[in-house]
């Protein structure tokens, strides 16, 4: 099976995306008006099944490790801040405002972080296992 490329985020779509949650959201937009585009995953293929996930809801959190936010020169999200993820395509999809930060080891994510991660069968073995 052949894997291809996430395409980059299309920032113009991103930025009209942001200005109607501002609009309807301007309570959010006030605490933080920071936000950031990304996708997930490194394929199409898993940028469109991590969105979907997120979009149905049963994805409720993410765990990114520090040191690849310094080394891709990113700041570690913060709570209020926003993100704009983008499909396999680019295109903007949804925005998510974190509400929680945990910063430790890997070890520290417990079965409630990983039933919320939503991904494989919802278990911390499986998660672990990845």
């Amino acid at each position: 099976m052949h894997s291809h490329p996430v395409a980059s985020p299309d920032l113009q779509a991103a930025d009209l995306l942001w200005g109607a949650y501002a609009a309807a959201h301007p309570e959010a937009v006030v605490a933080s008006s920071e936000y950031t585009v990304e996708h997930f995953g490194d394929t199409k293929q898993l940028a469109n099944e991590l969105l979907g996930i997120v979009l149905s809801g049963r994805k409720r959190t993410t765990a990114e490790l520090v040191a690849d936010f310094i080394a891709g020169g990113d700041q570690v999200p913060r709570i209020g801040s926003h993100w704009i993820a983008c499909d396999g395509e680019g295109l903007p999809r949804t925005i998510i405002r974190s509400t929680e930060l945990r910063i430790g080891p890997f070890t520290s994510a417990d079965a409630a972080f990983a039933r919320d991660e939503g991904e494989d069968d919802l278990t911390l073995e499986t998660n672990m296992a990845a």
